[in-house]
């Protein structure tokens, strides 16, 4: 997420969200209490996790691509030809095979 993104969807900055999360104390806090922090300071109900995310990333408590559990998602995608039937068709089939 960019400053800028984060400027335009929060109306404040990145430093100035390092700020209102510093005075907070933030660092001490649960991902839920930094997420409060970020509302009571004026982030819309979205932008509260993108906020809180990177905030634990810049203290270290997590990584790029790692959730709050500790664990990483992964996930892919393909692209292929035919029509919405055929795709619906065939993901039908693998869902019913057997394991």
């Amino acid at each position: 997420m960019s400053d800028a993104a984060i400027e335009k969807g929060t109306g404040r900055s990145w430093e100035s969200w390092l700020g209102v999360f510093a005075a907070a104390g933030a660092d001490q806090l649960s991902h839920q209490e930094i997420v409060e922090v970020a509302g009571g300071a004026g982030a819309p109900p979205w932008w509260r996790q993108m906020v809180t995310v990177p905030f634990e990333q810049h203290i270290g408590r997590r990584v790029v691509g790692q959730v709050g559990d500790g664990v990483f998602n992964v996930s892919a995608s393909k692209t292929v030809s035919g029509s919405l039937d055929d795709a619906l068709g065939e993901v039908a089939v693998l869902a019913l095979r057997p394991r």
